[in-house]
This record gives structure tokens, C-alpha cells and sequence, in this order.
């Protein structure tokens, strides 16, 4: 079995001839799309960011509601705790933006001076960070109509 095929042409003047100014506006239109589609992208992962922490919370929320009686003050013992936490992440903070700011990065030259420093502010940073994130949703929790007197 054989086919012939004929090669296919268009008439002169129906395919318009690639000009500098053709692809230009080609690749102008392609940025475009791309731009579009990176600003869905960042949409996209900004709700489903939103949505993870909703659930994040709801879950922390029905966690406490199903051990609420064995720890009714919770939420305001959180609450009360709060600030002190937070204060001490933020002197933390203040006190690691103080040393690279008087040593200008040099303590980090060597291996075992950012060893040293990431010993120091790394994981107490990131430890109380995870407390704080860890109490924020219970410091929202607002007693049961029920739980709270003066609400009558």
C-alpha cells in the first residue's frame, strides 16, 4: 500500500510573513498570558493558605470543645499568657537583629560562628514561634453562653 500525499500551500499573502513587529506583539501577548496566569497562581496559593488555616483553627477549636469541661480556663489562661510570650519572641527578635547589626555579618565568616549563632536564636525562635501559633486559636475561643454568669 502506497500514499501520495501533496504537500499543502497556502495562496500568496494568507500567511502573514514573521516581521520584527509581528513577533514582538507575539511575545508581549505570551508575557501577558503568563503574567495572568501567575497572578492566579498567587490567588490560588493565597486561598488555599487561608483555607488550611481556617482548618487548622476549626480543628484546634472542636479539640477544645470536646475537653472544654476538664479545661474551662483555658482560653483565658491563653489569653493572660499571651503577651508575656510574645514578648519575650519579640526580645529574641530584638536581640538577634541587634548582633548582626553590630558585628555587620562578620561573625558569620566562619562555620562555626553561624553555627553558633543558629544555635542561639535559631531554635528557641522557631520553638516559641510554634508555641505562640500553638496557643493563638484558644486565646480567640469565647466561652459558652452557658459557661459565663455575667453574660445573662
Amino acid at each position: 500500500m502506497q500514499f501520495d500525499i501533496a504537500p499543502y500551500s497556502l495562496p500568496a499573502g494568507q500567511l502573514p510573513r514573521a516581521t520584527p513587529s509581528l513577533s514582538a506583539d507575539l511575545l508581549r501577548q505570551m508575557l501577558d498570558v503568563q503574567r495572568q496566569q501567575l497572578e492566579l497562581m498567587k490567588a490560588n496559593q493565597t486561598a488555599l493558605t487561608a483555607m488550611a488555616e481556617a482548618q487548622n483553627q476549626a480543628r484546634k477549636r472542636s479539640w477544645f470543645d470536646r475537653w472544654q469541661e476538664e479545661f474551662p480556663d483555658l482560653p483565658e489562661n491563653c489569653r493572660q499568657v499571651m503577651p508575656i510570650l510574645e514578648r519575650a519572641y519579640l526580645n529574641l527578635i530584638a536581640t538577634l537583629a541587634e548582633e548582626v547589626r553590630d558585628n555587620n555579618g562578620e561573625s558569620f565568616e566562619s562555620d562555626f560562628a553561624l553555627r553558633d549563632f543558629v544555635d542561639r536564636f535559631g531554635l528557641p525562635l522557631v520553638h516559641l514561634g510554634g508555641i505562640l501559633s500553638a496557643l493563638a486559636p484558644l486565646t480567640e475561643v469565647q466561652p459558652n453562653q452557658g459557661d459565663n454568669p455575667s453574660s445573662s
